[in-house]
Order: C-alpha cells, then structure tokens, then sequence
C-alpha cells in the first residue's frame, strides 16, 4: 500500500527548542527560529539543515517553517530531531497541512504537547510517494520565491533612482544646477540642508491626503465572503500579505475601498509599513493615499513614504502604551518638492517597475492558491501525484491570466 499509518512517534521525533537570551544573543549568520519563524541570527547553531520546525505556543502554535541552512531552535518552537527516513520537505508539508493547534497543554498559554502529539496516529505515504509529493509542493514554492526575488529587485532598482535622484541630488543635469541653503545663499552641492534651484521644502499633505479607513465592528466579522456583498476588510497585520482572511458587508466600508494600485500605510498599531497590490475595504489603522494634485503621482508618493525621511518623522511622532498611534505625524511629513519635469522623468521610468511587481504579485497569489488547493488533497493521498507532474512551464502557464494562453 501507497500509505501507511502509524503513531506520530514512528513517523518523526521532536524536541523542544533550546533557550537564547536577548542578551545572549551574537549577531551571526544562523537563522533563529521561534514560534513565527525566524526572529534574528546567532553566531552559532544547534541543529543542521535541512530542518523543520513548529511553533509551541502563542499565536503560532502549530505552524510549521522549512529552514534550508544550519539554525538555532528557540525554546519557542519545536524541531525535527529525527526525520526517520522520510523527505524533509515532505515532512513540512505534513506538518503544513494539519492542523495540530488543538493538542496543547490546556493552560491559559496554550502550547503545544509533545507527548500528546506523539499518540496522534497518521497516515505518512511510502518514501517514493513523498518524494514525489514533495516536488510538485517545492516547484510552486520555488516559483513563488522566484518571484519574490523579481519583485525584490525591481523595487530596489527603483528606490535606488529615488534615492539617487530625490535624496543625493544626483538627477539628470544635477552638474549644471545651482544649489542654495536655507537663506536662499548659493551653496555647492551637497551641502547639507540645500536643495536645488527650482525646488522647494513643502509638506507632503499639501499634495497628497492621509484617507483613514472604517472599523465596522468585530461582531460584522466574517472568516469567508457569505455572498457577492461581502468584501476583504484589511488590517494592520494584513500588509505583509496578499489578502485577508476576515470579510465585512459592503454597505458597511463606507466607500473605504483600496484596489491593487493604490497605496496604503499603517498610522496605528505597527507604524509605517508601506503597501500596494492589496484590494479590500480597509480599517482605521491604515490610511490610503489621495492625491490632491496631479503633480505628485503614484511611484514618487510611494518611495516618497518609504524614504528615511518620511519613516523618522512617523516614527518621531509615535505615542502610545500598548499601541502606537502616529496620525499626527503627517502635518510634519515634510520633503524637497523636484521641478515637475524631473518627477514626470522618474515617473515614466519607475512605474512601469511597480506595474511589473503587480504583476508579479497576483501571479504568486494564483500559485499560492493553487499551492493550497493542492496541498491538504496531496497529504492525505485523495489526489494521485501521478496526475500531477507538472513541469515548470506548466506551472508558469498556471499563473498567468487565462486569456494569456491556451489549453
């Protein structure tokens, strides 16, 4: 038989992370992984790659990380002492596709129980069968990062000509500029505090507006869209991702609707993360950006959020105890405002790179969805992975726009 079932015990062995103190901590090259993932580095390890780990406790109990090189478990995780003979990246995605949350200690800070883990039977395929599980999981996975990599650089290519341009004032014909200081004094360039000729210090929200979003009520909550009315409410922590896993009633958004090009920033809670490529009504925590004039667009308003500038006034104007609130540091956002011809040149040359990380980022959305769908059918052997060799072409083809192919 393809699958056989066993107690967790036989399948693989855990062991508990070990301690690391802040304080003991020496920046290293050695991921440390916690119950989130990885949460710093250390000069030392104390287990090799490949490893897998789990979270213990708190929010990110039970979820599981693939680390590809020597790591330091930290006491918040569990980690896979012994993989007894099976794929590495199949057990991940064993571990992925559970959902073993339930089996804690019953204290007030559930975590999660070796021992009562171990009596949890399974069923784990034959090795030939995860080998094969394995592969068609990591060629989406591989594509994904392959992606990330693609947005990753087009995104610092562009921030890099911001910075060359808006910070450094090194644009285009910046050698024939004159340069003045504050008391309009003619000043060589780079000197500090001058701009160039031409340009002038304003505040940003003379161009742009700050549109705070709504807070329906975690009572309108819903965990999946129950009809067309329902819509992604985003958050705060929703940033780092693509999309959200709470929905609300349109007529409840109050028209406080982001889409894909629109860019958003949190003023509460986590203060300053920058985002586009989101689509959803969206919570009071964020503020999407308006734009007032024509003369500042989409990539300037963008890099503009994320320059050291910008995020030392936020984070300059961030109070609170036990959440930060910075919706007062916008009236101090203050930059050096370019000559309109030179914003329309960065213009024309950075937003066809943030059109492209777009792009980038519905495909990856496509394959993680796919990736999913596939995932729990493939562990539990309800999908033969002899239908699903796909080569990486394929893969591709997958998250393309279906109007981009055929077949």
């Amino acid at each position: 038989m393809s699958f056989r079932e066993m107690k967790f015990r036989d399948f693989i062995a855990i062991q508990r992370g070990h301690d690391l103190p802040e304080s003991e901590r020496t920046f290293g090259i050695y991921p440390v992984v916690g119950s989130a993932g990885i949460n710093g580095y250390h000069h030392i390890y104390k287990a090799n790659s490949p490893g897998v780990t789990i979270g213990r406790s708190g929010a990110s109990i039970a979820k599981a990380f693939f680390i590809d090189k020597p790591f330091w478990p930290h006491n918040a995780c569990l980690y896979v002492k012994d993989f007894k003979g099976n794929n590495e990246k199949f057990v991940y995605y064993f571990l992925k596709a559970n959902d073993f949350s339930n089996l804690n200690s019953g204290s007030a800070q559930p975590s999660l129980n070796r021992n009562i883990l171990y009596g949890v039977k399974v069923k784990i395929p034959i090795r030939y069968i995860q080998d094969k599980i394995a592969s068609i999981l990591s060629a989406y996975d591989d594509l994904i990062e392959n992606n990330n990599q693609r947005i990753k650089l087009l995104e610092d290519m562009a921030e890099e000509i911001y910075k060359e341009w808006f910070v450094r004032f090194r644009f285009p014909g910046y050698e024939d500029t004159k340069f003045f200081d504050k008391d309009g004094k003619e000043v060589p360039h780079g000197t500090k505090g001058a701009i160039p000729e031409g340009w002038e210090k304003v505040r940003l929200d003379k161009f742009i507006d700050f549109e705070k979003g709504v807070e329906p009520g975690s009572k309108n909550y819903e965990s999946e869209p129950l009809d067309d009315n329902y819509v992604p409410f985003l958050r705060v922590g929703d940033l780092g991702s693509r999309d959200s896993n709470i929905f609300i009633k349109k007529g409840l958004s109050k028209d406080k609707y982001v889409r894909k090009d629109d860019i958003l920033i949190t003023l509460d809670g986590t203060v300053g993360k920058v985002a586009m490529g989101l689509e959803g009504c969206y919570s009071s925590g964020l503020r999407k950006i308006v734009y007032k004039t024509d003369l500042i667009k989409r990539s300037f308003a963008y890099f503009t959020l994320l320059s050291a500038n910008i995020q030392g006034t936020i984070q300059a104007h961030a109070a609170g105890t036990t959440i930060l609130h910075a919706s007062g540091s916008t009236k101090f956002m203050k930059i050096a405002l370019p000559i309109e011809s030179l914003l329309k040149k960065f213009e024309s040359i950075t937003d066809s790179m943030l059109d492209e990380t777009l792009i980038l980022k519905d495909k990856n959305q496509i394959l993680q969805d796919t990736r999913d769908l596939l995932l729990p059918r493939l562990i539990s052997g309800k999908l033969s992975v002899e239908d699903l060799q796909l080569e990486e072409n394929q893969l591709n083809m997958a998250a393309e726009p279906r109007e981009n192919y055929n077949n």
